[in-house]
């Protein structure tokens, strides 16, 4: 998960020339990272459409 989207170019050196396969990118603006934070800190399920993407992913 990162904050912001990632240099394009240094993502091409590493999966062209480096050979290696990057895992998918997410991306959460800051804000709603604090807001995911502060749902969990009050055991509730946080509300955002990331969530069920996260729950699917396999690196999880």
């Amino acid at each position: 998960m990162l904050e912001s989207e990632p240099d394009e170019s240094l993502c091409r050196y590493f999966e062209d020339v480096a050979g290696l396969v990057l895992p998918e990118r997410f991306v959460l603006p800051h804000h709603h990272y604090l807001a995911l934070g502060r749902s969990l800190e009050t055991n509730e399920m946080p509300d955002h459409p990331l969530i069920e993407t996260l729950k699917d992913s396999p690196a999880l």
